[in-house]
């Protein structure tokens, strides 16, 4: 029966089985090689360089295992399929298909290679690319030498697969964490809340007695009244991926370590973990693993972990071939949109219990983009960011950077919103009095004209380093003003000398009650620039960047505003005509134009108030953007709303170019319900002396 069996194969039909697959294998290998190259060694590249991809959205090893797999075979497989299902019907065009594919991958690695290099124009990457890719394709066609080259690159893809899956940081920050119990004591009291504030200069609270400005924001002027106001506190970091871990370990950073539980073991999530119930929120770092802290990080399934980190993956790599992008970085701050949802997530997960709970919240308030006023209400459309966008580097004149502050105090009402309800909540479930309440921010931000936001000099280091601190203890009732000086890294010596627990590992920080020399100089690790400028940013050899305590004279001298009045309209007051909101058009001095002077609101024309509803949770009425004609170079725009002026805006002209872009902020109870009428006007002249010169609106 064997024998007969053997008999009956064709043994020209298994050698013709034979070489089809060893075809196919080749012809897959190649296609692994090439697609590896182009595609799965640069995208698993980035996404190792952008791991907060994966404590972002509480990813698993077997995330990183399947992203990894997905990358390196894919590709190649449907490249494969495409080839041999054309092969099946036109087998004579199958080694084109085969070799046009080859062409297109080398293509694209050669423009990859050529911008990351060389960084030509896009005309010359476009013609190198395309070269590249017709060369590659004509030599599979001729050359067999090419090809076995070709398969042999395929090791390549292979053990990148291999260090992504068991070696890269997606690997290391995916590792589940175990904190060692420490046991710490308690008696009282049995809550403590830290609230972890974003971008936020002391600065912008206070009043022009160095007081919380109480008209503005009324909820921290209340804290304030109950709590310890720490006025000369300094971060260690203008960078949250560092500035939150210093603030949470009492540790200086270091530029190696990631926000991660795995390089931040030893946190105050650690101290208290075994004692009190974890209530953690944090969508932007993550030093409490989410055995803790279930609220870490976004929360999806793994299906959809995998879809997202790797359609996020893809946008970096599609950064990679694009003509005119700088390759892109991760950023989580894109999800502030969704703040006010996490603000109320936070409020609700406060809750009565009978042991002690640490509640803590790294909330992105009043962290731009700018979209919220006090009620959260969002003030203008969610996509739109073309004034920040347009600043991000550094802010490009006063007038965009005096806007720019008015957007960022009008989030910061937003804030004081969310203090208030945290307070309240607090309050309501009986627990205000036995609570160490902790508000705090990471840094601030910088709003002098021609100085970045964020990376500090000489010229706007008090306006970031600077956060504010209020700590209120258990059943405190007398506000204390203490303006000793103090770091981030202090705050967590703090509380544990507050409850009385010992830190059992090594930290940089001091307990408030510390003795020490006021003139010791602020450290501030400033590792690179958050916005890739190529900045000289320390001496050569040093760690950190040092500036004069004495600055702390400049960040409580700033005021939230300078106007007074109405504080529903204080902020709306920017510029040096503030004066004129809510003045009547018809009490101004009015002066016709000498040329033509026009303003363009795209998708809005000149029915812009119409059917305005103060109510909506969507006010993207107010905001008020577009193209200027013919007004100075960098101007002030006045809108008059029903005769009254309503809100003041700023135009700047394109270089050597009559047309311009100017920027508006009305203020919304300046608007009547309905239907509204709109003017606009270019404002000249000094304060005293202003004209108005009407400008026509298209």
């Amino acid at each position: 029966m064997t024998d007969q069996t053997e008999s009956n194969l064709d043994p020209e039909a298994t050698s013709r089985f034979t070489k089809v697959v060893r075809r196919e294998l080749r012809s897959f290998t190649e296609l692994f090689a090439v697609s590896g190259i182009a595609f799965a060694i640069p995208f698993l590249n980035l996404l190792s360089k952008n791991s907060s991809f994966f404590s972002y959205y509480n990813a698993t090893r077997l995330d990183v295992l399947a992203i990894g797999l997905l990358a390196v075979f894919v590709p190649p497989l449907l490249a494969w399929g495409m080839e041999a299902w054309a092969g099946l019907l036109l087998p004579k065009i199958r080694r084109y298909i085969h070799a046009f594919f080859i062409g297109v991958a080398l293509g694209i690695y050669a423009l990859q290679f050529m911008k990351h290099a060389l960084s030509p124009s896009p005309k010359v990457l476009i013609v190198a690319g395309v070269a590249s890719g017709v060369a590659a394709a004509l030599l599979r066609i001729k050359s067999k030498t090419f090809a076995s080259f070709i398969a042999a690159l395929a090791f390549a893809p292979a053990l990148l697969a291999i260090w992504f899956i068991f070696f890269s940081n997606p690997y290391r920050v995916t590792k589940q964490v175990s904190f060692e119990e420490t046991n710490v004591a308690v008696s009282t009291p049995h809550r403590i809340a830290l609230i972890a504030l974003d971008e936020l200069p002391i600065g912008s609270l206070l009043d022009s007695t160095g007081h919380v400005d109480k008209e503005l924001f009324p909820n921290f002027a209340a804290l304030e009244q109950s709590s310890t106001f720490y006025r000369n506190m300094s971060t260690v970091a203008p960078i949250t991926d560092w500035a939150i871990p210093a603030l949470l370990t009492g540790q200086y950073p270091e530029e190696s370590r990631l926000p991660i539980a795995v390089d931040h073991p030893e946190s105050i999530f650690r101290l208290l973990s075994s004692t009190y119930r974890m209530n953690a929120h944090d969508e932007i770092t993550y030093l409490c693993p989410s055995k803790y802290c279930p609220y870490i990080g976004a929360q999806r399934t793994l299906l959809k972990r995998v879809q997202t980190i790797g359609t996020r993956g893809l946008e970096l790599w599609r950064s990679t071939v694009s003509l005119d992008k700088q390759v892109g970085t991760f950023s989580p701050y894109e999800e502030t949109s969704k703040t006010f949802v996490d603000t109320r997530k936070f409020i609700n997960s406060i809750r009565r219990d009978s042991g002690p709970v640490f509640d803590y919240a790294h909330i992105m308030l009043p962290h731009q983009p700018w979209i919220y006023l006090n009620t959260f209400q969002t003030r203008r459309p969610l996509g739109t960011r073309n004034f920040e966008d347009s600043n991000f580097v550094e802010w490009v004149d006063p007038n965009n950077a005096e806007l720019g502050r008015a957007l960022h105090l009008l989030q910061l009402q937003a804030a004081d919103t969310f203090i208030g309800q945290v307070i309240d909540r607090l309050k309501k479930i009986g627990a205000w009095e036995d609570t160490i309440l902790v508000v705090t921010a990471d840094h601030g931000i910088s709003f002098s004209a021609g100085e970045s936001q964020r990376v500090v000099s000489r010229k706007n280091a008090h306006e970031i380093i600077f956060p504010p601190l209020f700590i209120k203890a258990p059943n405190q009732s007398q506000p204390i003003v203490d303006d000793h000086p103090m770091r981030t890294i202090d705050v967590l010596p703090t509380i544990t000398e507050i409850i009385g627990a010992k830190i059992p590992w090594r930290i940089d920080g001091e307990p408030a009650t510390a003795t020490r020399d006021p003139k010791e100089p602020i450290r501030l690790y400033q590792f690179k620039s958050p916005i890739g400028l190529d900045i000289p940013l320390r001496s050569s050899g040093s760690e950190y960047l040092t500036f004069q305590r004495s600055r702390n004279k400049s960040a409580l001298s700033m005021t939230a505003s300078n106007y007074a009045g109405d504080p529903a309209i204080r902020i709306y007051r920017v510029g040096e005509y503030g004066d004129l909101l809510s003045q009547e058009v018809s009490a101004l001095t009015i002066t016709p134009a000498s040329k033509k002077l026009e303003l363009f609101i795209p998708d809005l024309g000149v029915n812009a108030l119409n059917a305005f509803d103060p109510y909506s949770p969507n006010l993207d009425q107010t905001w008020l953007e577009g193209y200027s004609n013919n007004l100075g170079k960098s101007s002030t725009i006045a809108f008059a709303v029903n005769g009254r002026i309503a809100g003041l805006g700023f135009s700047s002209r394109f270089p050597n170019q009559k047309f311009g872009y100017y920027f508006a902020q009305l203020a919304p109870s300046l608007i009547n319900a309905g239907d509204n009428s709109i003017e606009a006007f270019e404002v000249t002249g000094p304060a005293s002396a202003r004209l108005l010169t009407p400008i026509r609106i298209g």
